[in-house]
Protein backbone atom coordinates (compact mmCIF):
# COMPACT_ATOMS: atom_id res chain seq x y z
CA UNK A 1 0.00 0.00 0.00
CA UNK A 2 0.86 3.55 -0.34
CA UNK A 3 0.30 6.90 0.58
CA UNK A 4 0.05 9.94 -1.30
CA UNK A 5 0.49 13.91 -0.58
CA UNK A 6 -0.22 16.69 -2.39
CA UNK A 7 1.64 19.66 -1.38
CA UNK A 8 0.55 23.12 -2.82
CA UNK A 9 0.58 21.50 -6.06
CA UNK A 10 0.05 23.50 -9.52
CA UNK A 11 -0.31 23.01 -13.62
CA UNK A 12 0.13 26.13 -15.67
CA UNK A 13 0.43 25.35 -19.45
CA UNK A 14 2.06 27.06 -21.50
CA UNK A 15 -0.83 29.13 -23.17
CA UNK A 16 -1.19 30.38 -18.69
CA UNK A 17 -3.90 28.29 -18.32
CA UNK A 18 -3.80 26.75 -14.97
CA UNK A 19 -5.35 23.44 -14.59
CA UNK A 20 -4.68 22.69 -11.41
CA UNK A 21 -4.64 25.74 -8.93
CA UNK A 22 -2.47 25.58 -5.37
CA UNK A 23 -3.71 21.69 -4.44
CA UNK A 24 -3.18 20.11 -1.10
CA UNK A 25 -4.45 16.91 0.23
CA UNK A 26 -3.32 13.87 2.07
CA UNK A 27 -4.35 10.74 0.64
CA UNK A 28 -3.29 7.54 3.50
CA UNK A 29 -3.09 4.20 2.59
CA UNK A 30 -5.65 1.83 1.44
CA UNK A 31 -8.11 5.05 1.41
CA UNK A 32 -10.64 5.17 -1.88
CA UNK A 33 -10.42 9.16 -2.36
CA UNK A 34 -12.65 10.00 -5.49
CA UNK A 35 -12.09 13.53 -7.44
CA UNK A 36 -15.52 14.83 -9.62
CA UNK A 37 -15.96 17.63 -10.88
CA UNK A 38 -17.14 19.22 -14.25
CA UNK A 39 -15.44 18.76 -17.46
CA UNK A 40 -12.27 21.03 -17.62
CA UNK A 41 -12.34 21.49 -13.54
CA UNK A 42 -8.83 20.12 -13.18
CA UNK A 43 -9.39 16.35 -11.82
CA UNK A 44 -7.59 14.09 -14.48
CA UNK A 45 -5.26 16.63 -15.30
CA UNK A 46 -4.25 16.32 -10.96
CA UNK A 47 -4.58 12.36 -11.62
CA UNK A 48 -2.01 12.42 -14.95
CA UNK A 49 0.62 14.78 -12.07
CA UNK A 50 0.63 11.80 -9.78
CA UNK A 51 0.76 8.98 -12.40
CA UNK A 52 3.93 11.34 -13.55
CA UNK A 53 2.38 11.66 -17.05
CA UNK A 54 2.02 15.54 -16.46
CA UNK A 55 5.20 17.57 -15.13
CA UNK A 56 4.16 19.66 -12.26
CA UNK A 57 4.86 23.51 -12.98
CA UNK A 58 4.83 24.19 -8.88
CA UNK A 59 4.67 22.14 -5.39
CA UNK A 60 5.76 18.73 -4.55
CA UNK A 61 3.62 15.04 -4.90
CA UNK A 62 5.19 12.79 -2.35
CA UNK A 63 4.19 8.07 -2.40
CA UNK A 64 5.03 6.53 0.42
CA UNK A 65 6.70 9.68 1.58
CA UNK A 66 9.31 9.93 -1.42
CA UNK A 67 9.33 13.30 -3.35
CA UNK A 68 8.20 11.82 -6.98
CA UNK A 69 8.41 15.16 -9.21
CA UNK A 70 11.10 13.86 -10.79
CA UNK A 71 10.48 10.43 -11.09
CA UNK A 72 9.69 8.42 -14.08
CA UNK A 73 5.83 7.06 -14.28
CA UNK A 74 7.68 3.80 -13.65
CA UNK A 75 9.61 4.37 -11.36
CA UNK A 76 6.60 5.98 -8.95
CA UNK A 77 4.98 2.24 -7.88
CA UNK A 78 1.36 3.44 -9.66
CA UNK A 79 -0.95 1.86 -11.43
CA UNK A 80 -3.33 3.44 -14.15
CA UNK A 81 -6.70 2.57 -15.55
CA UNK A 82 -7.55 4.82 -18.50
CA UNK A 83 -11.57 5.34 -20.01
CA UNK A 84 -10.32 3.58 -23.61
CA UNK A 85 -9.28 0.59 -21.76
CA UNK A 86 -5.62 0.58 -22.82
CA UNK A 87 -5.55 -3.15 -24.60
CA UNK A 88 -3.50 -4.40 -27.02
CA UNK A 89 -5.89 -5.76 -29.57
CA UNK A 90 -3.65 -8.34 -31.31
CA UNK A 91 -2.43 -10.27 -27.38
CA UNK A 92 -5.05 -12.58 -25.78
CA UNK A 93 -6.35 -11.59 -22.29
CA UNK A 94 -3.71 -13.94 -20.86
CA UNK A 95 -0.73 -11.90 -22.79
CA UNK A 96 -2.72 -8.58 -21.55
CA UNK A 97 -2.27 -8.89 -18.11
CA UNK A 98 0.91 -10.57 -18.40
CA UNK A 99 2.46 -7.88 -20.52
CA UNK A 100 3.48 -5.39 -17.69
CA UNK A 101 5.08 -8.32 -15.91
CA UNK A 102 7.15 -9.43 -18.66
CA UNK A 103 8.40 -5.73 -19.05
CA UNK A 104 9.38 -6.02 -15.15
CA UNK A 105 11.52 -8.97 -16.83
CA UNK A 106 9.79 -11.12 -13.63
CA UNK A 107 10.17 -15.21 -14.01
CA UNK A 108 7.93 -16.88 -16.08
CA UNK A 109 6.46 -19.12 -13.12
CA UNK A 110 6.10 -15.76 -11.14
CA UNK A 111 4.15 -14.30 -14.27
CA UNK A 112 1.72 -17.21 -14.16
CA UNK A 113 1.09 -17.25 -10.68
CA UNK A 114 0.36 -13.76 -10.52
CA UNK A 115 -2.03 -13.80 -13.82
CA UNK A 116 -3.83 -16.47 -12.34
CA UNK A 117 -4.68 -15.17 -9.34
CA UNK A 118 -5.74 -11.85 -11.06
CA UNK A 119 -8.19 -13.43 -13.32
CA UNK A 120 -9.24 -15.46 -10.77
CA UNK A 121 -9.83 -12.32 -8.61
CA UNK A 122 -11.99 -10.78 -11.44
CA UNK A 123 -13.99 -13.49 -12.69
CA UNK A 124 -11.64 -14.03 -16.38
CA UNK A 125 -10.50 -17.93 -15.97
CA UNK A 126 -12.62 -18.34 -19.29
CA UNK A 127 -11.91 -15.47 -20.85
CA UNK A 128 -7.93 -15.74 -21.19
CA UNK A 129 -7.34 -16.84 -24.53
CA UNK A 130 -9.75 -14.28 -26.29
CA UNK A 131 -8.63 -11.16 -27.87
CA UNK A 132 -10.47 -8.21 -26.62
CA UNK A 133 -12.49 -7.03 -29.84
CA UNK A 134 -14.14 -10.87 -28.48
CA UNK A 135 -14.87 -9.33 -25.02
CA UNK A 136 -17.68 -7.10 -24.39
CA UNK A 137 -17.26 -3.42 -22.83
CA UNK A 138 -17.47 -4.61 -19.31
CA UNK A 139 -15.18 -7.55 -20.17
CA UNK A 140 -12.81 -5.16 -21.32
CA UNK A 141 -12.92 -3.08 -18.25
CA UNK A 142 -11.80 -6.13 -15.96
CA UNK A 143 -9.06 -6.58 -18.33
CA UNK A 144 -8.36 -3.31 -17.94
CA UNK A 145 -8.15 -3.15 -14.35
CA UNK A 146 -6.77 -6.59 -14.46
CA UNK A 147 -3.41 -5.42 -16.03
CA UNK A 148 -3.25 -2.33 -13.02
CA UNK A 149 -4.07 -5.58 -9.75
CA UNK A 150 -1.58 -7.65 -11.44
CA UNK A 151 1.44 -5.00 -10.69
CA UNK A 152 0.42 -5.25 -7.21
CA UNK A 153 1.07 -1.35 -6.95
CA UNK A 154 1.13 0.85 -4.11
CA UNK A 155 -1.77 3.64 -6.03
CA UNK A 156 -4.11 2.54 -8.15
CA UNK A 157 -5.25 5.42 -10.51
CA UNK A 158 -8.34 5.38 -12.43
CA UNK A 159 -9.69 8.01 -15.11
CA UNK A 160 -12.88 7.79 -15.66
CA UNK A 161 -12.88 3.90 -16.04
CA UNK A 162 -16.60 3.50 -17.07
CA UNK A 163 -17.67 6.43 -19.31
CA UNK A 164 -17.56 3.71 -22.00
CA UNK A 165 -20.00 1.62 -20.48
CA UNK A 166 -24.48 2.05 -20.33
CA UNK A 167 -26.17 2.41 -17.42
CA UNK A 168 -26.91 -0.54 -16.03
CA UNK A 169 -23.37 -2.30 -16.73
CA UNK A 170 -21.58 1.07 -14.86
CA UNK A 171 -23.72 0.44 -11.60
CA UNK A 172 -22.56 -3.27 -11.65
CA UNK A 173 -18.52 -2.80 -12.62
CA UNK A 174 -18.85 0.48 -10.16
CA UNK A 175 -20.26 -2.13 -7.25
CA UNK A 176 -17.26 -4.58 -8.48
CA UNK A 177 -14.57 -2.01 -7.91
CA UNK A 178 -15.92 -0.92 -4.19
CA UNK A 179 -15.35 -4.60 -3.62
CA UNK A 180 -12.64 -5.15 -5.39
CA UNK A 181 -11.13 -1.91 -3.37
CA UNK A 182 -11.79 -3.08 0.28
CA UNK A 183 -10.66 -7.06 -0.68
CA UNK A 184 -7.07 -5.27 -1.97
CA UNK A 185 -6.70 -2.89 0.67
CA UNK A 186 -4.93 -0.61 -2.36
CA UNK A 187 -4.93 3.04 -2.34
CA UNK A 188 -7.06 4.18 -4.80
CA UNK A 189 -7.52 7.31 -6.98
CA UNK A 190 -10.96 7.49 -8.92
CA UNK A 191 -11.77 10.50 -11.06
CA UNK A 192 -15.58 10.52 -12.36
CA UNK A 193 -17.78 13.51 -13.38
CA UNK A 194 -20.55 11.35 -12.41
CA UNK A 195 -21.94 12.70 -8.87
CA UNK A 196 -23.53 9.28 -8.37
CA UNK A 197 -20.72 7.34 -8.71
CA UNK A 198 -18.36 9.37 -6.37
CA UNK A 199 -20.54 9.28 -3.79
CA UNK A 200 -21.46 5.72 -3.65
CA UNK A 201 -17.55 4.88 -4.26
CA UNK A 202 -15.41 6.88 -2.02
CA UNK A 203 -14.39 7.00 1.27
CA UNK A 204 -13.37 10.42 0.40
CA UNK A 205 -15.28 12.61 -2.48
CA UNK A 206 -13.28 16.04 -3.13
CA UNK A 207 -14.80 17.88 -5.22
CA UNK A 208 -13.01 19.88 -7.32
CA UNK A 209 -14.19 23.36 -10.09
CA UNK A 210 -11.90 25.58 -11.38
CA UNK A 211 -8.35 23.57 -10.90
CA UNK A 212 -8.96 24.51 -6.63
CA UNK A 213 -10.73 21.81 -3.79
CA UNK A 214 -14.00 22.90 -3.19
CA UNK A 215 -14.26 20.60 -0.65
CA UNK A 216 -12.75 17.12 0.58
CA UNK A 217 -15.14 15.08 2.87
CA UNK A 218 -16.75 12.05 3.34
CA UNK A 219 -20.10 11.47 1.18
CA UNK A 220 -22.28 12.16 3.77
CA UNK A 221 -20.67 15.04 5.07
CA UNK A 222 -20.21 16.48 1.50
CA UNK A 223 -24.31 16.57 0.87
CA UNK A 224 -25.29 17.11 4.32
CA UNK A 225 -22.92 20.08 4.81
CA UNK A 226 -22.02 21.62 1.58
CA UNK A 227 -18.83 24.01 1.92
CA UNK A 228 -20.09 26.18 -0.60
CA UNK A 229 -23.26 26.76 -3.63
CA UNK A 230 -21.22 24.82 -6.10
CA UNK A 231 -20.76 21.58 -4.11
CA UNK A 232 -24.40 22.10 -2.91
CA UNK A 233 -25.50 22.46 -6.69
CA UNK A 234 -23.05 19.71 -8.00
CA UNK A 235 -23.87 17.20 -5.43
CA UNK A 236 -27.75 15.94 -5.19
CA UNK A 237 -29.57 14.94 -8.48
CA UNK A 238 -31.10 17.24 -9.22
CA UNK A 239 -29.03 19.76 -6.71
CA UNK A 240 -29.94 21.88 -4.23
CA UNK A 241 -31.72 25.19 -4.99
CA UNK A 242 -30.17 28.24 -3.97
CA UNK A 243 -32.58 30.91 -4.24
CA UNK A 244 -31.28 34.77 -3.52
CA UNK A 245 -33.09 35.96 -0.43
CA UNK A 246 -33.23 38.40 2.83
CA UNK A 247 -33.58 37.50 6.52
CA UNK A 248 -36.25 39.42 8.68
CA UNK A 249 -36.78 39.90 12.16
CA UNK A 250 -40.18 41.72 13.30
CA UNK A 251 -40.77 43.39 16.65
CA UNK A 252 -41.93 39.77 17.88
CA UNK A 253 -38.79 38.43 17.52
CA UNK A 254 -39.99 36.10 14.98
CA UNK A 255 -37.91 35.23 12.12
CA UNK A 256 -38.71 35.16 8.15
CA UNK A 257 -36.86 35.07 4.91
CA UNK A 258 -38.28 36.65 2.10
CA UNK A 259 -37.68 34.76 -1.28
CA UNK A 260 -38.64 36.43 -4.41
CA UNK A 261 -41.36 38.45 -2.44
CA UNK A 262 -42.63 35.95 -0.86
CA UNK A 263 -41.60 35.36 3.02
CA UNK A 264 -41.02 32.05 4.84
CA UNK A 265 -41.61 31.56 8.22
CA UNK A 266 -38.32 30.14 10.25
CA UNK A 267 -38.66 28.01 13.26
CA UNK A 268 -37.21 30.01 16.74
CA UNK A 269 -34.72 26.67 16.73
CA UNK A 270 -33.18 27.47 13.44
CA UNK A 271 -30.68 29.22 15.54
CA UNK A 272 -29.16 26.29 17.31
CA UNK A 273 -28.00 25.77 13.51
CA UNK A 274 -27.20 28.60 12.81
CA UNK A 275 -26.01 31.02 16.15
CA UNK A 276 -24.70 33.21 13.75
CA UNK A 277 -27.85 33.64 11.76
CA UNK A 278 -29.04 37.15 13.60
CA UNK A 279 -26.15 39.04 12.18
CA UNK A 280 -27.34 38.43 8.71
CA UNK A 281 -30.98 40.09 9.31
CA UNK A 282 -31.40 42.21 6.21
CA UNK A 283 -28.56 41.37 4.63
CA UNK A 284 -28.55 39.48 1.25
CA UNK A 285 -28.21 35.40 1.72
CA UNK A 286 -27.92 32.67 -0.55
CA UNK A 287 -30.90 29.85 0.99
CA UNK A 288 -30.68 26.29 0.09
CA UNK A 289 -33.91 24.22 -0.25
CA UNK A 290 -33.18 20.39 -1.66
CA UNK A 291 -35.30 18.97 -4.01
CA UNK A 292 -36.95 16.60 -1.24
CA UNK A 293 -37.90 19.93 1.55
CA UNK A 294 -40.78 20.60 -0.45
CA UNK A 295 -44.39 19.02 -0.04
CA UNK A 296 -47.29 19.77 -3.00
CA UNK A 297 -50.02 22.53 -0.99
CA UNK A 298 -53.72 22.77 -1.69
CA UNK A 299 -53.88 26.00 -0.35
CA UNK A 300 -51.58 29.30 0.00
CA UNK A 301 -49.32 28.33 2.99
CA UNK A 302 -48.11 31.78 4.04
CA UNK A 303 -45.38 30.91 6.41
CA UNK A 304 -44.05 27.84 5.22
CA UNK A 305 -44.98 27.93 1.10
CA UNK A 306 -43.85 28.92 -2.42
CA UNK A 307 -46.05 29.74 -5.17
CA UNK A 308 -44.81 29.67 -8.63
CA UNK A 309 -45.87 27.99 -12.23
CA UNK A 310 -44.84 25.14 -13.40
CA UNK A 311 -42.07 24.83 -16.14
CA UNK A 312 -41.84 21.24 -16.54
CA UNK A 313 -43.00 17.59 -15.08
CA UNK A 314 -40.80 14.54 -15.02
CA UNK A 315 -42.77 11.22 -14.26
CA UNK A 316 -40.01 8.55 -12.71
CA UNK A 317 -42.29 6.09 -11.89
CA UNK A 318 -41.28 6.30 -7.83
CA UNK A 319 -41.37 10.33 -7.80
CA UNK A 320 -42.19 13.17 -9.57
CA UNK A 321 -39.75 15.96 -10.72
CA UNK A 322 -41.65 19.13 -10.95
CA UNK A 323 -39.56 22.16 -12.25
CA UNK A 324 -41.03 25.66 -11.96
CA UNK A 325 -40.69 29.19 -11.34
CA UNK A 326 -41.48 32.11 -8.49
CA UNK A 327 -42.97 35.35 -10.34
CA UNK A 328 -40.49 38.46 -10.26
CA UNK A 329 -40.64 40.17 -6.77
CA UNK A 330 -42.62 43.70 -6.35
CA UNK A 331 -39.94 45.09 -4.90
CA UNK A 332 -35.95 44.37 -4.95
CA UNK A 333 -35.05 42.49 -1.53
CA UNK A 334 -34.23 44.32 1.08
CA UNK A 335 -30.36 45.10 0.76
CA UNK A 336 -29.11 43.90 -2.60
CA UNK A 337 -27.39 47.09 -4.26
CA UNK A 338 -23.83 47.27 -5.06
CA UNK A 339 -23.22 49.19 -2.24
CA UNK A 340 -23.93 46.45 0.14
CA UNK A 341 -21.01 44.35 -0.94
CA UNK A 342 -20.09 41.27 -3.12
CA UNK A 343 -23.58 40.59 -4.97
CA UNK A 344 -21.70 38.81 -8.24
CA UNK A 345 -23.96 35.35 -7.00
CA UNK A 346 -27.15 37.16 -6.99
CA UNK A 347 -29.63 36.16 -9.62
CA UNK A 348 -33.88 37.13 -9.82
CA UNK A 349 -35.52 34.08 -8.42
CA UNK A 350 -38.09 34.39 -11.21
CA UNK A 351 -34.72 33.65 -13.92
CA UNK A 352 -34.32 30.16 -11.78
CA UNK A 353 -36.34 27.15 -12.73
CA UNK A 354 -36.74 25.23 -9.06
CA UNK A 355 -36.41 21.84 -8.89
CA UNK A 356 -38.87 19.97 -6.29
CA UNK A 357 -38.80 16.23 -5.77
CA UNK A 358 -42.41 14.68 -4.77
CA UNK A 359 -43.21 11.23 -3.87
CA UNK A 360 -46.14 10.59 -5.32
CA UNK A 361 -48.02 11.31 -8.56
CA UNK A 362 -49.08 14.18 -9.43
CA UNK A 363 -51.68 15.57 -12.48
CA UNK A 364 -49.41 18.57 -13.00
CA UNK A 365 -48.85 20.60 -16.72
CA UNK A 366 -46.94 23.21 -17.92
CA UNK A 367 -48.17 26.72 -16.77
CA UNK A 368 -50.23 25.07 -14.15
CA UNK A 369 -50.40 27.23 -10.81
CA UNK A 370 -48.38 25.67 -7.95
CA UNK A 371 -48.08 25.93 -4.32
CA UNK A 372 -45.42 24.21 -2.62
CA UNK A 373 -44.66 23.65 1.03
CA UNK A 374 -41.11 24.08 2.41
CA UNK A 375 -39.83 21.83 5.46
CA UNK A 376 -38.23 25.05 6.38
CA UNK A 377 -35.81 22.89 9.40
CA UNK A 378 -34.00 21.32 6.27
CA UNK A 379 -33.05 24.68 4.62
CA UNK A 380 -29.47 25.78 4.14
CA UNK A 381 -28.05 29.13 4.48
CA UNK A 382 -24.69 30.74 2.63
CA UNK A 383 -23.44 33.86 2.17
CA UNK A 384 -23.94 36.33 -0.71
CA UNK A 385 -20.87 35.34 -2.17
CA UNK A 386 -21.74 31.65 -1.83
CA UNK A 387 -19.43 30.48 1.14
CA UNK A 388 -21.73 28.41 3.52
CA UNK A 389 -22.82 30.03 7.00
CA UNK A 390 -21.43 28.04 9.92
CA UNK A 391 -23.40 25.60 11.24
CA UNK A 392 -23.83 23.33 14.50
Amino acid sequence: MGSVDLRHAEKIYNDNTKAVDDVSLSIPEGEFVVFVGPSGCGKSTLLRLIAGLEELSQGEILINGVRANKLAPQARNVAMVFQNYALYPHMTVRKNLAFPLRMSHLPKNEIDRKVARTASLLGLNELLERRPKQLSGGQRQRVAMGRAIVREPAVFLMDEPLSNLDAKLRTQIRGEIALLQRRLNVTTIYVTHDQAEAMTLGDRVVVMHAGKIQQAAPPQEIFENPANTFVAKFIGNPGMNCLPATLRRDGDGAYTVDISGQPLGLKQDILIRYPRLDELIDIPVLVGIRPEAFKLETDQSALYGLTGEVVSVEFLGHETLVYFKLPPPSREPLGLSSEKGDISTYQRPSDENIAARLYKRHSLRVGDPIILGVDTDKLYFFHANGIALDRQ
